[in-house]
Parts: C-alpha cells; sequence; structure tokens
C-alpha cells in the first residue's frame, strides 16, 4: 500500500472513529441531566420525613402513661386510665395522618430508586461500550506504529497518531465521568434504599408494636375489673365458690405476673421512641450525602457540556 493512500485512510478512520459513541454519550449526558433535575427532589423528600418523625416522636411522647396505676381500679366517673385511653383515640387520627405521610414519601423514594436503577445500568452499558472503542483504538494505533516502524516513516503518521491519541484520551475521560455519574447514583439509591428501611421500622414495627402494647393493657385492665367483681362474689359466697378460689388466685398471680402490664407498656413507648430517634439521626446522615451527590452530578455536567 502506497504510504500517501495509507495516510488517507487512516486519517479517515480515525477523523470516523468512535464518533457514534461520543454522539450517544452527548445525548445520555442530557438524559442524565434531566434525570438528576428528577431525582433532586431527594432532599425536600428527605426534610419532609424528618419533620414528620419529630412530629411523631412529640405526639408519641404525649401519650406516653405516666403515673398510671392499670392495676388499681379507680371510679367510674374520675378513670385517669379511661381518660388516658380516650387521649389515645384523639392522637390517632393524627399519627395515622403522619404515618400515611410517611408511606407516600416513601413511595417516592422507591420511585425514584427505580428511575436510578435504570440510569445506573445505562451508564454501565455505555462505560462499557466506550472502552470497546477505546480497545480498537488501542489496535489501530498499534497497527499504523508497525506500519511507520516497517517503512521507516515515523515522521509520516506522526500527526495521525496525535489525532487518534487524542480521541482515545477524550474516550477515557467520558469512560471515567459515565463511572463517576453511576457511582453517585448507586450512592443516592443506596441511601434511598437505607431511609426506606427506617420508615418500615417506624410504620411497619414500632407504631403497630405500640398500638398492641396499648391494646394488651387496655385488656389488662379490663381483665382486672373482672377478677375483682369475682372475688367479691367470692368473697360473699365462700361455701359456694371454695372449690374454685384456687383457680382465681392462680389466675389473679398469673395477670398481676403479665409482663404487659403497665411497666411494659411504659418500655413500648420508651423503646419506640428510642427508634424514632434512632431513625432520624441515621437518615441525617444519609441526606446531606445524597444533597452532595446530586450538587456533584450538576457540576460534572456543567463541566462536560456547560
Amino acid at each position: 500500500m502506497d504510504l500517501i493512500e495509507a495516510d488517507r485512510d487512516y486519517e479517515k478512520e480515525i477523523e470516523n472513529f468512535a464518533k457514534e459513541t461520543v454522539k450517544e454519550v452527548e445525548s445520555k449526558s442530557k438524559m442524565t441531566g434531566i434525570t438528576v433535575n428528577n431525582i433532586a427532589n431527594v432532599i425536600s423528600v428527605g426534610n419532609s420525613i424528618e419533620e414528620e418523625i419529630e412530629s411523631l416522636n412529640v405526639k408519641i411522647e404525649e401519650i406516653r402513661p405516666k403515673d398510671i396505676d392499670f392495676t388499681t381500679h379507680h371510679g367510674l366517673f374520675a378513670n385517669p386510665i379511661n381518660r388516658y385511653f380516650k387521649k389515645i383515640k384523639e392522637e390517632e387520627k393524627y399519627i395515622a395522618i403522619l404515618i400515611d405521610n410517611l408511606k407516600s414519601e416513601k413511595e417516592i423514594l422507591s420511585r425514584d430508586n427505580i428511575t436510578l436503577e435504570i440510569e445506573i445500568n445505562k451508564l454501565k452499558d455505555l462505560v462499557r461500550k466506550i472502552n470497546s472503542e477505546y480497545e480498537l483504538g488501542e489496535k489501530l494505533r498499534l497497527e499504523i506504529i508497525n506500519i511507520a516502524e516497517s517503512n521507516n516513516e515515523n515522521s509520516h503518521f506522526k500527526n495521525i497518531l496525535e489525532c487518534l491519541d487524542r480521541k482515545m484520551y477524550d474516550l477515557k475521560q467520558m469512560a471515567l465521568i459515565k463511572e463517576q455519574s453511576a457511582l453517585a447514583f448507586e450512592i443516592i439509591r443506596n441511601n434511598n434504599k437505607a431511609i426506606i428501611r427506617n420508615l418500615d421500622r417506624v410504620t411497619n414495627v414500632t407504631v403497630e408494636a405500640l398500638n398492641v402494647a396499648v391494646a394488651v393493657a387496655n385488656s389488662l385492665y379490663n381483665q382486672k375489673l373482672v377478677l375483682d367483681k369475682i372475688k367479691k362474689i367470692e368473697t360473699n359466697t365462700s361455701n359456694i365458690l371454695l372449690s374454685t378460689t384456687g383457680v382465681l388466685k392462680n389466675q389473679t398471680v398469673n395477670i398481676a405476673e403479665n409482663n404487659l402490664s403497665e411497666v411494659a407498656l411504659e418500655n413500648a413507648f420508651t423503646n419506640t421512641l428510642k427508634v424514632l430517634n434512632s431513625v432520624n439521626e441515621e437518615n441525617k446522615k444519609y441526606v446531606p450525602e445524597s444533597q452532595d451527590k446530586i450538587s456533584e452530578l450538576k457540576k460534572i455536567g456543567e463541566e462536560s457540556y456547560g
């Protein structure tokens, strides 16, 4: 092959080298910018979650059973236990609204994670394509060097090689940027997952456990009332009920020793508050990190295609 003809062929080949891939990268960068803007609401959602968990914390604190004896019978009209459970019923609606809001925000984060997963996979595919183009460039470079050396014409192909090297360098930078973007999206997605898990702790575990604790304590109190009445009957008709005395005493002891007493109920509230505080503290780590990554992605977009 004539060197001049070879020079022209390689020049044309290098001119078209990775052309379509570069166009795809540029198009993908614009789409990535749209994705970044779409998931930017993770910050406002994170702030809303923090506010709602703090409000939930306040409400749980307000309905903690304080100085209430669940095993002592009070008067019908001046019964603090009745007032306590009435207060819980009044607050249940507000707590339910907070929980519904948290569930809605969980759905937003879940939808964002679907978008992020798609974006991450597309970026990884694009990185693989860029790397494949880079490998082709290395083969082409080696081929040109071999021809130049075999014809002792290194200077003749110098400009062509410089042009190819610039394109290969650009490809390498594009791959690094896309890998960096994929990593940033992955961190945001993992942070969303952690926040979602924390929301599940609040909505599915903590509040349900609290409801069960209250229900059992209420039931325990009602059982105690019934036993008190039976014990009165037992006292007044001891001869008739003599055979059942042992049974009644055992039942009384079992209920008195039941772990779901007022102490256990207080523990349930204490544990709930601990979980709420723990969740809020953890979420405070994830949201700023996601915000940093979103800012980083925006900066990448501005520097590359600003």
